[in-house]
């Protein structure tokens, strides 16, 4: 018998914060001091790659990218003011035969290429299936060199990456349509949502900072 037709979800997905980051180093391998970095550490940020499949060809393309933290660390915690928060609209039968998502540590290094912390690669159905619990998942790969620091090797082992997933409620949909009013958030939440959340308004400061608090919890 056939299964149930398949649907449009929003998903909700949270970058929460890292831990553990591989230091950024110079062309030496050593940890890099500039007017960016400080021994190694400067403002990280992350990407959300969806990763997608046409026959036997495979294409990556960047949905959403975080704001660089606010302060300079290897264990950065993104918040709502940072854009920690993404809503994702899939066919879930579409999205479930897909590449999953893959999720991208860097830090910007001015005229240089962005040194990449690593990064992982969430199955489908642990983004569908999500019920909003934090997940953590280790960074692998990065742009260290050989013959860094032994004690820096061994952290790069625990590179860790905090996420959130979950199905968005009417109330998500009008917060994001707020604080992120995006052309393409815009058309999908139209497109598919209520005439509640096609109309949200202002969300007040409090709502902002009870969001920031939300992944601490």
């Amino acid at each position: 018998e056939p299964g149930p037709p398949a649907k449009n979800t929003h998903i909700l997905i949270e970058v929460v914060a890292a831990q553990n980051l591989q230091p950024v180093t110079d062309l030496l391998g050593n940890k890099a001091n500039d007017l960016i970095l400080t021994d190694g550490a400067g403002n990280p940020y992350a990407t959300i790659r969806m990763e997608t499949a046409s026959g036997t060809q495979q294409s990556s393309s960047i949905i959403h990218k975080t704001r660089p933290s606010r302060t300079k660390t290897l264990s950065p915690i993104w918040t709502v003011r940072t854009s920690s928060l993404y809503l994702l609209l899939v066919n879930d039968k579409e999205f479930r035969l897909s590449g999953g998502l893959t999720f991208e540590v860097l830090t910007g290094r001015g005229a240089l290429l962005p040194f990449s912390h690593g990064q992982v690669t969430v199955p489908p159905p642990v983004v569908l299936d999500g019920d909003g619990e934090r997940l953590e998942f280790r960074l692998i790969g990065s742009n260290v060199k050989e013959g860094g620091d032994s004690d820096d090797d061994e952290k790069a082992q625990n590179n860790i990456l905090a996420l959130r997933f979950r199905d968005a409620t009417e109330e998500d949909l009008q917060f994001m349509m707020a604080v992120q009013p995006t052309k393409d958030l815009r058309e999908s939440v139209t497109a598919s949502s209520t005439p509640k959340a096609k109309s949200a308004g202002n969300i007040d400061t409090a709502d902002i900072e009870e969001m920031d608090a939300f992944d601490k919890r």
